[in-house]
C-alpha cells in the first residue's frame, strides 16, 4: 500500500486539511478521508494541538449556535 504525502505548508495541504476537518466536525467523513486526517494529525504534536484549538473552537461555537437557534 503507498502512503500518500502531503506536503507541509503547502496551500494544498491547508485546503485538504480544512475540508477534512470541517467534515469530521460534521460527522461526514468516509473511512478513508478519516485516515488520511489521521494521517497529518497524528505524527506530529503540533498538528494534534492545532487540530484540537480549531476543532475545539468551532465545535463549541456550533453548539452554542444551535442552543440559540443561529
Amino acid at each position: 500500500m503507498t502512503k500518500k504525502t502531503i506536503k507541509t505548508g503547502s496551500n494544498n495541504q491547508e485546503i485538504r486539511i480544512a475540508f477534512l476537518r470541517n467534515g469530521y466536525i460534521r460527522h461526514q467523513l468516509t473511512e478513508k478521508e478519516h485516515d488520511e486526517l489521521d494521517e497529518w494529525v497524528c505524527p506530529s504534536f503540533t498538528n494534534q494541538r492545532v487540530f484540537e484549538t480549531i476543532t475545539d473552537g468551532l465545535m463549541d461555537y456550533k453548539e452554542n449556535s444551535d442552543a440559540y437557534g443561529s
